[in-house]
């Protein structure tokens, strides 16, 4: 792995210690903290390998930019549908439900639950 790919790995490895799923640019953004000559292809182009390599999760957004997860242990997300906040949420695996009702092979599946989070629920107008 290159200088600059060992830097975004740490980022994401730091990131998962908080719990937090950062986006592309909230990857640049602390990158380019670090090494001011790094460039958003770079960061692209290394999560791309990364998520390719199986050492981190490309977490899809209905509305608003992917999530890079560097926890690729078996779990699922909890999405705010007002700030975005991401958690882990641990619940079984219904690969082998899925199958069975659709009758063929499940490779894998992502599964992210809307709700509000207790921090928006404070806010006026909260849920």
């Amino acid at each position: 792995m290159t200088r600059k790919g060992t830097l975004i790995w740490n980022i994401l490895k730091e990131a998962q210690v908080s719990r937090r799923h950062l986006t592309a640019e909230e990857v640049y953004q602390q990158a380019k903290k670090r090494d001011a000559g790094i460039a958003m292809a770079t960061v692209y182009n290394n999560l791309n390998a990364l998520e390719a390599q199986g050492r981190i999760r490309r977490v899809r957004q209905s509305s608003g930019p992917d999530r890079f997860d560097g926890n690729v242990i078996y779990h699922d997300h909890m999405v705010c549908e007002r700030c975005g906040k991401m958690t882990d949420v641990t619940l079984r695996d219904f690969s082998k439900e899925l199958q069975k009702r659709v009758g063929i092979d499940i490779t894998g599946y992502e599964l992210n639950i809307r709700y509000i989070c207790p921090e928006c629920r404070k806010e006026p107008n909260g849920a």
